[in-house]
């Protein structure tokens, strides 16, 4: 593929439309967004023979929901069409002190008066939900990671209390729990492996304090100082990390005897106020680092698979932070995951009323904020999943929840997200001021598609000239330009053919312009690997994130922390939804390197390999249940791993786990691998998305803004 020389977007439509007979179009309207041409504000170029960083990373977002909400396994299609990585869901076992009369979709329960589910639930049964069952099974069919947060002590072991100041208090017997608990995530009750996290937001739900008010919520103090609450919560922090401690170890314990081997177990969605320096324990940590202290000391072969954290009010970069600075290069810890996230402008009451005076923000200027932040998450290269709050539920939900299933605000804004082309090209805003007045943007291309999206996360209208650079001659000769819009005052996505006027912006727009040409965009299958009889099924996929130890900057560090981490740049992700890793060389230049695990692969695994600008690619395929592997390597062009040495008893009906590698290569290099069954696909996906990056490398470098986390 080549490119041509850079032009505008004016020009290209220009010469697409007297190339079909059409006359182009004049300045256009869009509801309240008018096209016009000149008095830019600011102006950028989007260079598409560029790579800046490559992937855009559509496996890292996820959705999160409480599976109180039975209407979410509706949501199917909507699903589909983003087709997010990873699906969170927050499981509360104690729902009855948060929810009251209603019940969880996901448990079998026995309630005080039987039939009555308005009345407390007074057993859980150990077998979940035929509903659970049937969530868990679309998930799969969609290729979709499944996370659970197990939270709440089961119904035979909560505290008697229905008021209480401890949130989610734990089990009055804890080994009785953990018993019950592994039996629960039994593999035999669920369909597919899954990410078991356990409990959510231990520092303040486990044995939080009110002033003047004990912990059970029903004693109060009387004449209590300020200095007398503080000297108790203290105490408290510690009291929960002790506690959280001994509920993940013995919990894992049990759960280990009846999961799944390719079932992984994290802690604990914590929050970023558990690095917070003047909330600390009795030990002087700040409460995370109380945790693993803990943890290291009480119970030493206790693994943790992932960390867990959810993030309200632009927690995530601190948590982020916080994590490499207690836990450093530890190799004994995985990726993070945000179970729960909303960004900054998300403040709201259940009734729609203002929170503490403030205005609430509309979902749009959510949208923007989320979009921001995405653009950071996307380079943060420990942080494997993202899962933004509210799928279905209240004004900031993606769907509405009111009867028939439709999409909401959030939804579109994220559906545009997802449409923008997978490798990320250089969008570069020059001289200009637009980034300081909040303009932010994405650009990039694919064989089918060149994008760029845009978003005004300011106050003020702005007005951007768009041009064009190093689009491929396919494109040029065989496409068109489309603009989709999304502004406060519009009913929903407009779009319309765009002639490369310029875009004024209202205060949080969203604008996606695409040029597309005659090809197809490779990442818009579904079910890539496929055996001939139809039963492959995506398992699992784990990223090993690089650390490195790092001085902290002034103001950054915690108390007992001697010394911060952070990341190399290496990263390794996989995205089973559409069947492609992605791997990158940073700093440190260890090996990255990525695992995918599938039951039932077909006879021969075909992976179409590019490395960027050159690298080996390393694969290998292991059948624990036989012992068997087989291993192969490319430096590009299509690797077929034949698998028939494998006894079908073996191969069929079986895990495998697929581990893919880059090393040795020079820091920057990148890799796409494809996988498929199918031949003719994997040697049409072996032609480079774009065509290796000329001069300096591509950037792996993370654009994570970190603030100080020893502030409140």
């Amino acid at each position: 593929m080549t490119f041509t020389a850079p032009i505008t977007i004016a020009a290209l439509v220009l010469n697409l439309f007297s190339n079909v007979g059409i006359a182009p179009p004049g300045p256009e309207r869009i509801d309240n967004l008018t096209l016009v041409r000149g008095g830019a504000t600011g102006r950028i170029t989007a260079d598409f023979a560029q790579v800046a960083y490559f992937p855009n990373l559509k496996s890292k977002v996820g959705f999160a929901s409480n599976l109180k909400e039975a209407a979410i396994t509706d949501t199917g299609r909507f699903l589909d069409e983003i087709g997010p990585g990873l699906m969170c869901s927050n499981l509360e076992f104690d729902h009855w002190f948060k929810w009251g009369s209603e019940p969880v979709a996901a448990l079998s329960e026995e309630y005080a008066t039987p039939g009555d589910a308005s009345t407390r639930p007074v057993a859980t049964s150990s077998e979940p939900s035929k509903w659970m069952w049937k969530h868990e099974q679309m998930l799969g069919d969609l290729n979709i990671a499944m996370l659970f947060q197990l939270t709440g002590a089961p119904a035979q072991f909560q505290v008697k209390q229905t008021g209480k100041g401890a949130r989610h208090p734990a089990p009055t017997d804890i080994e009785a729990a953990a018993a019950f608990i592994g039996d629960w995530v039994s593999a035999t009750f669920h369909p597919y492996p899954v990410l078991w996290s356990l409990w959510n937001e231990p520092g303040h739900v486990l044995a939080s304090v009110e002033r003047l008010q004990d912990v059970t919520g029903e004693v109060f103090l009387a004449k209590e100082s300020k200095a007398d609450f503080e000297l108790r919560e203290t105490a408290q922090r510690g009291l929960a990390a002790a506690t959280i401690a001994e509920i993940f170890a013995r919990y894992q314990d049990r759960m280990a005897l009846t999961l799944s081997p390719l079932s992984q177990v994290g802690l604990s969605s914590f929050l970023a106020a558990d690095f917070r320096a003047h909330v600390l324990t009795p030990n002087g940590n700040v409460f995370f680092k109380e945790v693993f202290d803990t943890m290291a000391a009480s119970y030493p072969d206790t693994p943790v698979d992932f960390l867990s954290f959810n993030s309200f009010s632009d927690g995530w970069r601190a948590s982020l932070v916080g994590v490499r600075a207690v836990l450093g290069n530890r190799p004994d810890f995985g990726p993070v995951i945000l179970t729960q996230y909303a960004p900054l402008a998300l403040v709201w009451n259940d009734d729609g009323s203002k929170r503490n005076g403030s205005i609430l923000a509309t979902p749009l200027e959510v949208s923007t904020d989320m979009l921001t932040d995405l653009a950071q998450m996307q380079r943060a290269t420990d942080l494997q999943h993202a899962c933004m709050s509210y799928w279905v539920s209240g004004p900031y939900g993606f769907l509405s929840d009111k009867g028939k299933m439709v999409p909401r605000v959030r939804y579109e804004v994220i559906r545009l997200f997802a449409r923008l082309p997978i490798l990320q090209t250089v969008l570069d805003f020059g001289g200009s001021d637009l980034a300081a007045q909040g303009l932010h943007g994405l650009a990039g291309i694919n064989a089918g598609k060149a994008a760029v999206l845009l978003w005004n996360q300011g106050d003020d209208t702005l007005t951007v000239g768009l041009d064009l650079a190093g689009l491929p001659a396919g494109l040029a000769q065989d496409g068109g330009a489309s603009l989709s819009i999304l502004t406060e005052d519009s009913d929903g996505v407009e779009t319309a053919r765009y002639s490369g006027d310029d875009l004024t912006l209202p205060p949080h727009a969203v604008a996606l312009v695409e040029v597309t040409g005659s090809a197809a965009d490779p990442l818009l299958r579904r079910n890539p690997i496929r055996a001939d009889d139809g039963t492959t099924m995506f398992l699992a996929t784990r990223s090993f994130p690089d650390r490195v130890p790092a001085a902290c900057g002034p103001n950054e560090a915690l108390p007992k922390v001697k010394g911060c981490a952070a990341n190399t740049g290496t990263y390794g992700f996989y995205d089973a939804v559409r069947g492609v890793a992605y791997l990158g060389i940073g700093q440190g230049q260890t090996p990255a390197r990525v695992t995918a695990s599938y039951q039932s692969l077909p006879a021969t695994l075909h992976a179409a390999v590019t490395a960027y600008p050159a690298g080996q690619v390393d694969l290998s395929v292991a059948f624990a249940t036989c012992g068997k592997e087989v291993q192969g390597s490319s430096q590009g062009g299509v690797l077929a791993l034949d698998l028939t040495a494998v006894s079908d008893d073996c191969r069929v009906d079986q895990p495998a786990t697929v581990t893919m590698s880059l090393s040795g290569a020079p820091v920057g290099s990148q890799a796409e691998i494809y996988l498929s069954s199918d031949p003719a696909e994997a040697q049409a996906l072996a032609t480079p998305s774009v065509p290796a990056p000329t001069g300096a490398l591509p950037s792996v470098e993370e654009g994570l803004v970190v603030p100080a986390y020893n502030t409140d």
